[in-house]
């Protein structure tokens, strides 16, 4: 009864939909194995989280990273104008479907079956499917907040913290101290780390990738970035990413910025190349080889 009442109470405070967001569309008792089921839309490709761990270990192509996150923090702007609050921002809870369609979940999120190294890539790490409760903002972990609610800026981190899994294929850290020393670390640097504990593969996938986007000849991939020689597990990123996953990752909530104002970050200004335009190669190179 705790989870229906919790999953009304949220649909209940959205009057409207937005394109972006897939909420809860109905839920049932099973009569026979007493199971509470929950109905939510269709996602083809499942989340981004059983994406990765499939197919992109090492994580995405920074341009991709920009149109995903620029979906989900217009989610969240959508959410915070009417005083409701996420709490479970994670690449879980993100899902893809053809167009490409990028739509992020709300109110529950969706068990991807058969995807066996979701739970936990080694014995040594926080497991990826509970990361929005073990790398939840510090005011929210450490019981600051009152009754632990989620807030405008604890979502905000949440960003944060969703960018750097995009960006590494996951997290993979052995405990919350690990995640606060990074995160202190990349805020005040304002830098991400090059080198990462290793992904269950190599660079090949991702460099093969940003290959086929800068073969579409519209320079729209990542000059800037370089991905070394695939001899070591390396990552460099733009400027503007590390800034946007910095600010995000502000240890005061009241120094991070709301969403309305990181939809005007400069990292969403990829040179002036259309939206559409983005969409397109999201849609030729990465869904294109979800197909093969």
């Amino acid at each position: 009864m705790r989870l229906k009442n919790e999953l009304e109470s949220k649909n209940n405070k959205l009057q409207k939909d937005h394109e972006n967001l897939l909420q809860v569309e109905g839920f049932f008792l099973d009569p026979e194995s007493c199971d509470y089921c929950i109905v939510m839309a269709y996602a083809e490709w499942g989340s981004l989280q059983s994406i990765m761990a499939e197919h992109f270990p090492l994580g995405l192509p920074e341009t991709f990273i920009s149109l995903i996150l620029r979906s989900v923090l217009e989610v969240v702007c959508f959410l915070h104008q009417r005083k409701v609050f996420h709490g479970d921002i994670s690449a879980g809870h993100v899902y893809l479907k053809s167009g490409p369609n990028i739509k992020m979940g709300f109110g529950a999120t969706v068990y991807d079956h058969g995807v066996s190294n979701l739970e936990c890539s080694s014995s040594c790490t926080l497991p990826e499917t509970d990361i929005s409760h073990w790398a939840a903002a510090p005011e929210v972990y450490n019981h600051e907040m009152k009754n632990h609610r989620s807030t405008e800026e604890s979502d905000v981190w949440l960003v944060g913290i969703m960018a750097l899994e995009l960006a590494y294929g996951g997290i993979r850290v052995p405990s919350r101290e690990a995640l606060e020393v990074m995160s202190r670390e990349i805020h005040e640097k304002r830098k991400l780390p090059k080198r990462y504990p290793p992904a269950p593969q190599g660079l090949d996938q991702l460099q093969q990738l940003t290959r086929e986007v800068e073969g579409k000849g519209k320079q729209i991939a990542m000059e800037e970035e370089d991905y070394g020689d695939g001899s070591s597990e390396e990552r460099s990123f733009s400027r503007e990413f590390e800034k946007i996953v910095a600010d995000c990752l502000a240890w005061k909530p009241w120094e991070r910025p709301n969403a309305r104002t990181l939809l005007k970050h400069e990292f969403f200004a990829v040179k002036g190349i259309e939206t559409s335009e983005l969409e397109s190669h999201f849609e030729d190179v990465l869904i294109d080889r979800l197909r093969k």
